[in-house]
């Protein structure tokens, strides 16, 4: 609030500040990053975007002015990495800020008004169906980007756990009887966990399924691995642009 009041009339929050204060991404050490329609003076500490926002564009979180989910994903991708992007558009989707037809609607909208970073979304968008939105986390978000690039299929998202146990496996694909379990840092790490973990793989694999764990440090770290060993359940090959 101290970053938008020091900066005048008509300033917001926005860009990785606005995007952590909807909660599309983590807090990050650095400067507070404020867009206004003005030329005040530099502040250490503050990075000041000029751009002249319509009113819809300018919502209030925790009283502080702040520019729109739509608004703050084309500031986005104007200005991060692609990457980066992504993991806050499926944020936005997962937790139902904004619909992909609104986005896709504001799009457009955007291109009449010449705003940076729209070709970017526009092509996260295109590259998403309806169930994208049921993606559960970070995780399952950089895995999906991940089979996007390998030009491999992604199955069904949050399908039906089979059996009597209810819940829901993170990607299946039905013709090969193959169940994708992401293991994301915040749910999977504890001993408890673990072990609810491996009680499921057995039922699925009781069952019939073939169960394949991957875990976060697989898809950040080792992104080949990643792409190869899908490829193999899946009796086929990756073919993205890895070098």
């Amino acid at each position: 609030m101290g970053a938008v009041l020091s900066c005048g009339p008509v300033t917001v929050a926005s860009h990785l500040t606005g995007a952590h204060l909807h909660e599309m991404l983590p807090r990050r050490t650095g400067a507070i990053e404020v867009t206004t329609d003005r030329c005040p003076k530099r502040r250490s500490g503050i990075i000041i975007h000029r751009a002249a926002l319509e009113p819809v564009e300018i919502v209030i979180i925790q009283g502080i002015p702040c520019t729109s989910v739509a608004r703050t994903l084309i500031d986005l991708c104007a200005t991060q990495p692609e990457m980066l992007c992504e993991i806050a558009l499926d944020a936005a989707l997962r937790m139902r800020r904004k619909s992909l037809g609104h986005l896709r609607g504001y799009v457009e909208t955007a291109q009449s008004r010449s705003l940076p970073g729209r070709a970017v979304l526009r092509a996260l968008l295109e590259q998403r169906g309806d169930d994208e939105a049921l993606s559960e986390s970070e995780a399952e978000s950089i895995f999906a980007r991940a089979l996007r690039k390998g030009k491999l299929p992604i199955g069904q998202r949050q399908a039906e756990r089979p059996g009597v146990r209810n819940g829901r496996v993170d990607f299946f694909y039905p013709e090969q009887n193959l169940v994708i379990e992401i293991d994301g840092r915040k749910f999977h790490s504890g001993r408890r966990e673990v072990k609810r973990d491996k009680r499921y793989d057995n039922e699925l694999n009781i069952g019939g399924k073939r169960v394949l764990r991957l875990t976060h440090d697989d898809l950040v770290h080792d992104e080949d691995y990643t792409l190869d060993v899908v490829a193999k359940a899946l009796g086929t090959s990756a073919c993205g642009d890895r070098p």
